[in-house]
């Protein structure tokens, strides 16, 4: 297949050359030998009954299996995540929060925020370990989330992510020493 095209290609740079007639094995024509066409009206793009956009699909995706915090995590995504991160890293945000809420709606089976400790941060940092993730740019996602949350008064307790604790944890397993408690 790849030779099929390599000669196609050298077919049609010998035509480019010199030769005004397209080899009788090329079936597209250049865009200088095509008439001039007259402009088509335009036509109005119609979506099926039941049509669900990729955006609509991708975002269920994300945060369909995340219970309960679905709605806090929209709402950080709307009002605080857009005036603090660039725009080409809310999705990158969006999907760090939603990773750590599937996590803990599926395999803690937690549903209430005041449930959430370090340990299910710890947790949670073990399971990514186990995955193969390697990146610590989730925990300042989820430390400005609950300090969010903790400033609407929807978290009472302190900061469920231990900075420097928690990124040693993550880091650990590239150092080698896996013994961090």
């Amino acid at each position: 297949m790849r030779v099929k095209l390599m000669r196609s290609f050298a077919r049609i740079a010998r035509f480019q050359k010199g030769s005004r007639h397209l080899p009788t094995s090329c079936k597209t024509p250049l865009h200088s030998q095509v008439e001039s066409t007259p402009s088509l009206e335009p036509q109005t793009l119609r979506t099926r009954d039941g049509y669900v956009s990729g955006e609509a699909r991708r975002t269920e995706f994300i945060l369909g299996p995340t219970g309960r915090f679905r709605s806090l995590i929209e709402q950080y995504m709307t009002t605080v995540a857009v005036e603090n991160y660039q725009p080409r890293d809310l999705l990158k945000v969006r999907g760090s929060i939603a990773m750590f809420f599937r996590y803990v709606v599926n395999e803690l089976h937690v549903d209430d925020p005041d449930l959430i400790r370090p340990s299910s941060i710890t947790s949670y940092i073990d399971h990514r370990r186990d995955l193969g993730y390697r990146s610590v740019n989730f925990l300042g996602h989820l430390a400005s989330f609950f300090v969010w949350l903790t400033g609407i008064a929807l978290y009472d307790r302190g900061n469920p992510v231990i900075n420097r604790f928690h990124r040693e944890r993550m880091t650990a397993s590239r150092n080698g020493n896996s013994n961090v408690n």
